[in-house]
């Protein structure tokens, strides 16, 4: 199977360095993997292997220009964009609360998004990291994962996000939450957020294989605020959004609530949960030019959402959001895709 694997790296780099070579000018250069042995794996283009025993846990430390496969199992090639010097980052794939970086990635997140009541408990994501798609839950496939990018010592960026795979449902596509995601001021406009936005794709076809599942369209999927002049940042992350392949289903029609995160004691004091209208916008990857999607398609998004929200929310808390899917229109009714920054 390694050896298997390397060739696929080896054939996969050298038909992408043609690719680039003919339309950039520029090739993928080394990388290196750490093994769980604690060796270094370097090579250009692919990584060395030395025995079929070793094994590559999820991190990796990139050079300039980053080409790299998380596992030899499921190989998955990446190449980064060649204006952006990977020099001195390691990029952490945390699946698991015992990852020493775990602690580091929630706390940024929660210091960023806590106080603005859009960042879940931290037992809420504790419980999210046990999640595994051999063991289906409410038959449904989930694997949440959070993404933490260091520059030395130095925070650059975390994301974190779930697949969802309807297993009732083969024909509808994978669902992949986009939760939260944090740029550390000095690493913004420089190529870095674009390139964290597009890893959840990754994440999804892997739920899917440890399934055993059969590939599915991808849908990504991002609960945000509607685009407000008075709120230039906002409409600033909506257009970057758009500027990737994001389009907002029509709000005049799908009216969102994400639901209310707040601590138990605190929903109950304020007299029940308080869900947030918020707009869907999503990527639906290789489909990103269609203007439009089926009602069904919708409500199947929203409903393995809330199915994911619930295995952690409380069921009452999750009432006003199930009940509102009575809102929506049938499933054969299209509804129009629009550009995330569109006002109104």
């Amino acid at each position: 199977m390694v050896e298997e694997s390397c060739t696929w790296i080896k054939r996969q780099v050298t038909k992408r360095r043609r690719s680039n070579q003919s339309s950039t000018g520029v090739s993928p250069v080394s990388f290196s993997i750490h093994s769980n042995h604690g060796r270094d794996a370097r090579a250009t283009g692919f990584p060395a292997v030395a025995s079929s025993q070793l094994r590559v846990p999820s991190e990796w430390s990139l050079d300039k220009n980053g080409v790299g496969s998380r596992s030899f199992r499921e190989p998955t090639l990446f190449h980064f964009p060649s204006d952006f010097d990977w020099t001195g980052f390691t990029i952490s794939f945390i699946d698991s609360t015992t990852h020493p970086r775990f602690g580091l990635g929630y706390a940024a997140l929660w210091d960023e998004f806590g106080d603005k009541g859009e960042m879940e408990q931290r037992a809420v994501i504790e419980q999210r990291m046990a999640w595994m798609p051999e063991r289906p839950i409410a038959r449904h496939a989930m694997l949440y994962e959070m993404v933490v990018v260091m520059r030395d010592d130095e925070l650059a960026a975390v994301r974190d996000h779930t697949a969802i795979v309807d297993l009732a449902n083969p024909d509808e596509p994978v669902t992949v939450h986009l939760s939260h995601l944090l740029i550390m001021p000095r690493y913004r406009g420089n190529g870095l957020a674009g390139w964290m936005r597009a890893m959840p794709i990754r994440t999804a076809r892997e739920c899917l294989s440890r399934a055993k599942q059969a590939p599915r369209p991808i849908t990504l999927v991002a609960e945000m605020e509607p685009a407000d002049a008075a709120y230039p940042d906002r409409f600033k992350r909506l257009v970057a959004y758009e500027k990737v392949g994001f389009v907002k289903v029509d709000p005049s029609t799908i009216h969102y609530l994400q639901p209310d995160f707040r601590a138990p004691p605190v929903i109950d004091a304020a007299g029940g949960p308080h869900p947030i209208p918020l707009s869907l916008v999503v990527r639906r990857v290789k489909r990103e030019d269609e203007t439009s999607v089926q009602g069904r398609e919708v409500k199947t998004i929203v409903e393995s959402l809330y199915t994911m929200y619930g295995q952690s929310f409380r069921e009452q808390d999750m009432t006003p959001n199930w009940a509102s899917l009575a809102t929506y229109p049938p499933d054969a009714t299209t509804i129009a895709l629009v550009p995330p920054s569109r006002i109104g």
